[in-house]
């Protein structure tokens, strides 16, 4: 983890992940370990894998070179958001697995990967019939 300071988004540092979302969208990806976050975003040079880091849900670390990514629309919206509202959007939960250091929350036609309080992962599944 490369964790550079920057002095362009000093807003950004001690803030809450909701803030980067919104001057940023949606990150590309996510990873969770230690207690610690990344979000992916684009940068100058291509895919930042680290580009923020969130310790304890504290924004501690943003690349310098970080763009807004393009807006995202249906299931994959939810990535880095918390998991409350997956649940507000997607209904009620039909299975819950956990794991030890991530957990999954099945809905009807959704799946949700968690850690530490924030989605990380999402995949559209066949929804059950009746």
């Amino acid at each position: 983890m490369s964790c550079r300071t920057t002095q362009r988004h000093p807003s950004l540092i001690g803030a809450d992940f909701d803030d980067v979302r919104a001057r940023f969208g949606v990150p590309l990806a996510c990873a969770g370990a230690g207690g610690v976050l990344q979000f992916a975003y684009a940068g100058d040079r291509g895919v930042v894998d680290d580009a923020v880091v969130v310790v304890d849900g504290v924004v501690v670390c943003i690349h310098p070179d970080i763009r807004r990514t393009p807006e995202v629309h249906g299931a994959k919206a939810y990535v880095g958001a918390h998991v409350e509202a997956a649940v507000q959007r997607f209904g009620p939960v039909r299975r819950v697995t956990v794991g030890t250091a991530s957990s999954e929350i099945e809905f009807d036609g959704v799946v949700v990967t968690v850690y530490d309080d924030r989605i990380v992962g999402v995949r559209v599944i066949a929804p059950l019939t009746a």
